[in-house]
């Protein structure tokens, strides 16, 4: 992997095509790296959205390059979690749609109900985010009711 890095590195400007591909390497590996690679790939995005084609050439800023020798010079470091860090499956899985006028959520549970909720007109003014974060949120705050014997 790091035969991208010096290749790239070796250029004032590369092919759009050739970055992202190394861009996308980069993100490929985000489960093992973890956040890093989002992080540490800010400016190569960037200079990616500065493309006119797939074929054009992209002139790799200071930030950019930086980047490109972070990866170079930590690729082998990153790659490998710790023994006291293990991963850990989530012991929940919560599905969730938000539109424009309401929400469904589901907690893949043995036998649980799905909630639904329709948007009040506060709500239905909010960003399709905070619409998605309300729909978990409720869900959760049904089960809590539910599981305690209460009503929602």
């Amino acid at each position: 992997m790091t035969s991208y890095f010096d290749n790239a590195l070796s250029q004032s400007n590369l092919c759009a095509r050739q970055l992202a591909s190394v861009t996308g390497s980069i993100i490929s590996n985000m489960f093992v790296f973890g956040y890093v690679c989002k992080l540490m790939t800010k400016s190569l995005h960037r200079a990616l959205d500065r493309k006119e084609g797939w074929e054009s050439r992209v002139d790799l800023d200071p930030c950019a390059r930086k980047e490109l020798e972070f990866w170079k010079n930590n690729v082998f470091h990153l790659n490998s979690r710790s023994s006291a860090d293990p991963f850990r499956r989530p012991s929940r899985i919560v599905y969730s749609d938000a539109s424009a006028v309401g929400c469904a959520a589901y907690i893949a549970i043995d036998n649980m109900p799905v909630s639904h909720k329709n948007w009040d007109a506060i709500e239905t003014k909010q960003k399709s985010q905070h619409g998605e974060s309300s729909c978990v949120l409720n869900r959760l705050c049904s089960v809590l009711f539910t599981s305690s014997g209460g009503v929602l």
